[in-house]
């Protein structure tokens, strides 16, 4: 879901049976170090500062935000007012704040604004907005909508459509100069994650992901997690194995 600011540390969910069906969320050095459990739940972000990995609660009706100390401290909950569900969160630059997407009782889903220390979410894109995520100098959020993706104020207002995007595009963060996001289609093996320039609607190719020998039932790539400086980044495959059999004689 994320590394740390210098690329060495991998924030991850573990979903297999030995954690139950609650998950895990989980951090592990890119040296190959062993993989530290910090709690249940799916993993979201880690703080800017590497101390904190924000994770959620897998399980329904009733959802809940929390942060592990990566270190010595208490787990912390944050608070999300009336907000039941949620839909991916991120860290703001300062450190104080998360964006987080998910819906009320009666509302569709949308994208709210939470201080850490306490109050109440603070909407900031409409409803049927998800998927969002914060610029690096705080500003700006980029949301996805059944109208593709969309750039609004972080402190609300009006939207804009981003140039260039289409329908299938799925952000995977902001450039680290906020001038492009980079973005990829989860279902296309070997994967083409694009740098889009949110001026020009113009689309290079960054980088190429999958398995450089055996693609064999892959058919899907993703999460991804890129670094800031683009130089590190960890992906996810999602394989599909099945068995064929020839039938002699069947009747």
């Amino acid at each position: 879901m994320a590394f740390s600011s210098d690329g060495k540390t991998l924030l991850f969910t573990e979903e297999s049976a030995s954690v139950g069906a609650g998950y895990s969320t989980a951090l592990r050095g890119t040296d190959g170090s062993p993989v530290v459990r910090l709690g249940d739940g799916t993993a979201l972000d880690l703080s800017p500062d590497g101390k904190w990995a924000l994770a959620a609660t897998a399980s329904e009706p009733l959802q809940r935000m929390f942060l592990y100390p990566t270190g010595a401290g208490q787990t912390r909950s944050v608070p999300t007012g009336a907000v039941v569900s949620y839909e991916g969160a991120q860290y703001f630059p300062d450190g104080r704040r998360v964006l987080f997407c998910g819906h009320e009782t009666g509302h569709g889903v949308r994208c709210y604004v939470q201080e850490i220390e306490g109050g109440k979410p603070r909407p900031v894109s409409p409803e049927g907005t998800s998927e969002g995520f914060v610029s690096p100098d705080g500003r700006r959020i980029v949301v996805r909508s059944d109208r593709g993706l969309e750039v609004f104020p972080a402190e609300g207002g009006e939207g804009r459509a981003v140039p260039g995007a289409t329908i299938d595009d799925t952000v995977i963060r902001w450039s680290g100069d906020g001038k492009s996001l980079l973005v990829h289609r989860v279902f296309e093996v070997p994967n083409h994650v694009e740098r889009l320039d949110l001026s020009t609607g113009r689309r290079d190719v960054f980088r190429t992901l999958g398995p450089a020998v055996d693609l064999t039932g892959a058919i899907q790539i993703g999460p991804v997690a890129i670094t800031a400086d683009g130089k590190v980044y960890g992906y996810s495959i999602r394989r599909m194995h099945s068995h064929l059999f020839l039938v002699d004689g069947a009747r």
